[in-house]
């Protein structure tokens, strides 16, 4: 992460001393400040809820923080996401499938970010938390999980979760934003990540059929089929199931 980097918070209003304490505890990585550094991001973030927001501008100086980068995870990014925010995210779990699936990532996977000024990672959203139930209760494989995240491009978000961090960040002023000067809305984003996750999920099922029918390639693995090959081998990196070519 640069030293210096602009980032971008969406909201109803204008934030010009953000507060740490004011974070939700069940967001995506537990409490912080949620930025981007995408100002397109932002806006659609910005109207969430009402047609008129703000984007708010910060410099954040980051050269004396420590961060966490989910990219930079040598392996097992993918499970490692997913128990964090199934650590943080409040969930109602049906079935006893899903519970111990889940106490199994939490369990094997969470990572402690405690420690950590910083974290940078995927945003979830609650299109992808659902996504992500589906995982819990081997709907769909682990390749689906990992695609979905580029479809709708929710893209990344930087978390400031430490005071030392809030301290570091310097508000740079505040624009006005709406649907009417041609940014996307949040509902509108939320269509097009439920089309291309429905294309993401009808493609992911054809292909593990078709794997388990000729068994000609690797077959992406849903969540009870990783659990048993962990307990046999530990080192396994699944990640490598996440990608097109496995």
């Amino acid at each position: 992460m640069n030293k210096e980097t602009i980032i971008y918070h969406g909201s109803e209003e204008e934030i010009k001393v953000p507060v740490l304490e004011r974070g939700n505890v069940n967001n995506d990585y537990g409490q912080g400040f949620y930025c981007t550094e995408e100002y397109d991001k932002a806006a659609t973030w910005a109207l969430k809820r009402k047609s008129n927001g703000y984007v708010n501008k910060y410099l954040l100086k980051a050269s004396k923080l420590k961060v966490f980068d989910f990219s930079e995870l040598k392996e097992n990014m993918i499970l490692h996401w997913a128990a964090v925010i199934f650590k943080h995210r409040e969930a109602r779990l049906d079935g006893l499938l899903a519970q111990n699936n889940r106490d199994f990532l939490i369990e094997h996977f969470n990572l402690d970010l405690s420690g950590y000024d910083i974290v940078k990672g995927y945003r979830a959203d609650d299109q992808y938390f659902r996504l992500a139930r589906l995982f819990l209760t081997d709907q769909i494989t682990i390749r689906a999980l990992a695609n979905a995240f580029t479809a709708g491009r929710l893209g990344e978000q930087i978390v400031l979760m430490s005071h030392r961090a809030f301290a570091c960040l310097e508000f740079q002023g505040a624009k006005q934003v709406s649907e009417s000067q041609g940014f996307i809305s949040y509902r509108a984003m939320t269509e097009v990540a439920n089309r291309e996750v429905r294309e993401q999920l009808e493609s992911d099922i054809a292909q593990r059929k078709a794997a388990l029918k000729n068994r000609g390639g690797a077959v992406a693995p849903i969540l009870s089929e990783i659990i048993r090959s962990y307990l046999q081998n530990q080192q396994t990196d699944f990640d490598k199931f996440a990608k097109d070519e496995a």
